[in-house]
Protein backbone atom coordinates (compact mmCIF):
# COMPACT_ATOMS: atom_id res chain seq x y z
CA UNK A 1 0.00 0.00 0.00
CA UNK A 2 2.81 2.16 1.00
CA UNK A 3 4.01 2.16 -2.84
CA UNK A 4 1.03 2.20 -4.38
CA UNK A 5 0.66 5.83 -2.44
CA UNK A 6 3.74 7.12 -3.89
CA UNK A 7 3.02 5.40 -7.68
CA UNK A 8 4.12 8.19 -10.54
CA UNK A 9 0.86 8.64 -12.50
CA UNK A 10 1.62 10.26 -16.03
CA UNK A 11 -0.63 13.33 -16.85
CA UNK A 12 -3.16 13.01 -19.42
CA UNK A 13 -2.12 16.63 -21.40
CA UNK A 14 -5.22 15.70 -23.88
CA UNK A 15 -7.70 15.13 -21.96
CA UNK A 16 -7.89 18.66 -20.22
CA UNK A 17 -10.29 21.32 -21.69
CA UNK A 18 -7.06 23.93 -22.95
CA UNK A 19 -5.85 21.16 -24.54
CA UNK A 20 -9.13 20.28 -26.94
CA UNK A 21 -9.67 24.06 -27.55
CA UNK A 22 -6.21 24.80 -28.48
CA UNK A 23 -6.09 21.99 -31.22
CA UNK A 24 -9.57 22.27 -32.45
CA UNK A 25 -8.96 26.09 -32.59
CA UNK A 26 -5.56 27.07 -33.86
CA UNK A 27 -5.78 26.65 -37.32
CA UNK A 28 -8.79 28.65 -37.87
CA UNK A 29 -7.74 31.45 -35.43
CA UNK A 30 -4.20 31.87 -37.32
CA UNK A 31 -5.82 31.46 -41.15
CA UNK A 32 -8.16 34.46 -39.66
CA UNK A 33 -5.61 36.39 -38.35
CA UNK A 34 -3.89 35.93 -41.67
CA UNK A 35 -6.91 37.45 -43.73
CA UNK A 36 -7.25 40.36 -41.50
CA UNK A 37 -3.92 40.83 -42.84
CA UNK A 38 -2.90 40.67 -39.01
CA UNK A 39 -0.87 37.57 -39.12
CA UNK A 40 0.42 36.06 -35.38
CA UNK A 41 3.71 36.54 -34.69
CA UNK A 42 6.07 33.30 -35.28
CA UNK A 43 6.44 33.42 -31.61
CA UNK A 44 3.28 33.03 -30.48
CA UNK A 45 2.65 30.58 -32.86
CA UNK A 46 5.24 28.08 -31.98
CA UNK A 47 4.45 28.65 -28.46
CA UNK A 48 0.71 27.37 -29.50
CA UNK A 49 2.09 24.24 -30.95
CA UNK A 50 4.53 23.19 -28.91
CA UNK A 51 1.99 22.90 -26.01
CA UNK A 52 0.09 20.63 -28.35
CA UNK A 53 2.89 18.52 -28.52
CA UNK A 54 3.60 18.64 -25.03
CA UNK A 55 2.90 15.53 -23.02
CA UNK A 56 2.07 13.31 -26.19
CA UNK A 57 3.53 10.01 -26.55
CA UNK A 58 2.90 10.31 -30.31
CA UNK A 59 4.87 13.46 -30.11
CA UNK A 60 8.02 11.70 -28.77
CA UNK A 61 9.26 10.12 -25.44
CA UNK A 62 11.98 8.35 -23.57
CA UNK A 63 12.09 5.42 -22.12
CA UNK A 64 13.34 4.88 -18.90
CA UNK A 65 14.06 1.71 -16.43
CA UNK A 66 15.19 0.71 -13.44
CA UNK A 67 17.88 -1.42 -12.67
CA UNK A 68 16.90 -2.87 -9.36
CA UNK A 69 13.49 -4.38 -10.23
CA UNK A 70 13.78 -4.11 -14.19
CA UNK A 71 10.71 -1.67 -14.42
CA UNK A 72 10.20 0.44 -17.67
CA UNK A 73 8.12 3.49 -17.83
CA UNK A 74 7.63 5.62 -21.28
CA UNK A 75 8.39 9.75 -20.26
CA UNK A 76 6.69 12.16 -23.22
CA UNK A 77 8.68 14.98 -24.06
CA UNK A 78 8.02 18.03 -22.19
CA UNK A 79 7.71 21.48 -24.05
CA UNK A 80 9.76 23.53 -21.69
CA UNK A 81 7.51 26.90 -22.73
CA UNK A 82 5.93 29.19 -20.27
CA UNK A 83 2.92 30.64 -22.57
CA UNK A 84 0.52 28.21 -22.12
CA UNK A 85 1.51 24.62 -20.50
CA UNK A 86 0.35 24.52 -16.98
CA UNK A 87 2.86 21.79 -16.35
CA UNK A 88 5.62 23.33 -17.79
CA UNK A 89 5.32 26.91 -16.02
CA UNK A 90 4.49 24.95 -12.86
CA UNK A 91 7.74 22.93 -12.60
CA UNK A 92 9.57 25.76 -13.91
CA UNK A 93 8.10 28.03 -11.11
CA UNK A 94 8.82 25.35 -8.49
CA UNK A 95 12.47 24.75 -9.44
CA UNK A 96 13.30 28.29 -9.24
CA UNK A 97 11.56 28.94 -5.67
CA UNK A 98 13.58 26.01 -4.48
CA UNK A 99 17.07 26.84 -6.05
CA UNK A 100 16.18 30.23 -4.37
CA UNK A 101 15.76 28.83 -0.96
CA UNK A 102 18.12 26.58 -0.67
CA UNK A 103 21.39 28.52 -2.71
CA UNK A 104 20.22 32.18 -2.86
CA UNK A 105 18.52 33.40 0.57
CA UNK A 106 20.67 31.74 3.04
CA UNK A 107 23.41 33.46 1.67
CA UNK A 108 22.36 36.82 0.27
CA UNK A 109 19.49 39.29 1.01
CA UNK A 110 17.31 39.76 -1.89
CA UNK A 111 15.21 42.21 -2.54
CA UNK A 112 12.57 42.24 -5.79
CA UNK A 113 11.37 45.47 -7.96
CA UNK A 114 8.60 44.89 -9.96
CA UNK A 115 7.53 46.74 -12.95
CA UNK A 116 4.19 46.84 -14.29
CA UNK A 117 3.37 48.70 -17.49
CA UNK A 118 0.14 49.19 -19.10
CA UNK A 119 -1.48 46.29 -21.07
CA UNK A 120 -0.97 48.75 -24.74
CA UNK A 121 2.60 48.85 -23.89
CA UNK A 122 2.85 44.92 -22.98
CA UNK A 123 1.78 44.33 -26.43
CA UNK A 124 4.34 46.43 -27.91
CA UNK A 125 7.01 45.34 -25.24
CA UNK A 126 7.08 42.12 -26.50
CA UNK A 127 7.05 42.81 -30.40
CA UNK A 128 9.86 45.30 -30.13
CA UNK A 129 12.67 43.84 -28.55
CA UNK A 130 14.72 47.29 -28.89
CA UNK A 131 11.88 48.72 -27.06
CA UNK A 132 12.42 46.57 -24.21
CA UNK A 133 15.75 46.44 -23.92
CA UNK A 134 15.27 50.75 -23.35
CA UNK A 135 12.66 50.28 -20.87
CA UNK A 136 14.69 47.75 -19.08
CA UNK A 137 17.78 50.57 -19.03
CA UNK A 138 15.69 53.20 -17.28
CA UNK A 139 14.41 50.97 -14.95
CA UNK A 140 17.58 49.47 -13.98
CA UNK A 141 19.27 53.26 -13.83
CA UNK A 142 16.09 54.06 -11.58
CA UNK A 143 16.55 51.53 -9.30
CA UNK A 144 20.46 51.57 -8.84
CA UNK A 145 19.97 55.14 -8.54
CA UNK A 146 17.41 54.53 -5.93
CA UNK A 147 20.02 52.33 -3.92
CA UNK A 148 23.15 54.71 -4.31
CA UNK A 149 20.83 57.16 -2.49
CA UNK A 150 20.26 54.95 0.26
CA UNK A 151 23.62 54.47 0.69
CA UNK A 152 24.62 57.63 0.91
CA UNK A 153 22.68 58.42 3.67
CA UNK A 154 23.52 55.69 5.81
CA UNK A 155 27.17 56.43 4.94
CA UNK A 156 28.17 59.72 6.04
CA UNK A 157 30.03 61.96 3.25
CA UNK A 158 34.20 62.62 3.83
CA UNK A 159 35.58 65.43 5.76
CA UNK A 160 38.96 66.90 4.96
CA UNK A 161 40.12 68.11 8.23
CA UNK A 162 43.08 70.76 7.33
CA UNK A 163 45.65 72.15 10.24
CA UNK A 164 47.65 75.00 9.78
CA UNK A 165 50.53 76.04 11.35
CA UNK A 166 51.68 79.53 13.03
CA UNK A 167 54.35 81.47 15.06
CA UNK A 168 57.61 79.38 15.01
CA UNK A 169 56.26 76.24 13.39
CA UNK A 170 55.27 77.80 10.29
CA UNK A 171 56.78 76.82 7.19
CA UNK A 172 58.35 80.03 6.29
CA UNK A 173 59.29 80.78 10.22
CA UNK A 174 62.88 81.91 10.81
CA UNK A 175 63.78 79.41 13.55
CA UNK A 176 62.12 76.19 12.93
CA UNK A 177 64.96 74.29 11.26
CA UNK A 178 66.14 74.75 14.99
CA UNK A 179 63.30 73.04 16.51
CA UNK A 180 61.98 70.75 13.70
CA UNK A 181 64.73 68.29 12.13
CA UNK A 182 65.11 68.41 8.14
CA UNK A 183 66.41 65.09 7.00
CA UNK A 184 69.65 65.63 5.26
CA UNK A 185 70.17 65.48 1.47
CA UNK A 186 73.19 63.58 0.28
CA UNK A 187 74.93 65.88 -2.47
CA UNK A 188 76.00 64.23 -5.55
CA UNK A 189 78.89 65.80 -7.51
CA UNK A 190 78.58 65.83 -11.49
CA UNK A 191 81.96 66.60 -13.61
CA UNK A 192 79.89 68.35 -16.46
CA UNK A 193 78.20 70.66 -14.27
CA UNK A 194 81.89 72.33 -13.91
CA UNK A 195 82.46 72.12 -17.60
CA UNK A 196 82.84 75.21 -19.52
CA UNK A 197 80.13 75.05 -22.53
CA UNK A 198 82.41 77.42 -24.41
CA UNK A 199 83.82 76.62 -27.87
CA UNK A 200 86.27 78.26 -29.71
Amino acid sequence: MLGAAFEYVPRNAESTVLYGVVASELETFLARQQARERPVPKFVEDEFRAFLDCGVLARGFIRVRCESCGHDRLVPYSCKRRGWCASCGGRRMAETAAYLVDHVFPIAAVRQWVLSVPFALRYRLAYDPSLLSAVLNVFIRVVFGDLRRRARELVPAPRAHTRTYHGILAPAAKWRPLIVPTPEVESVSCGHLGRSSKTA
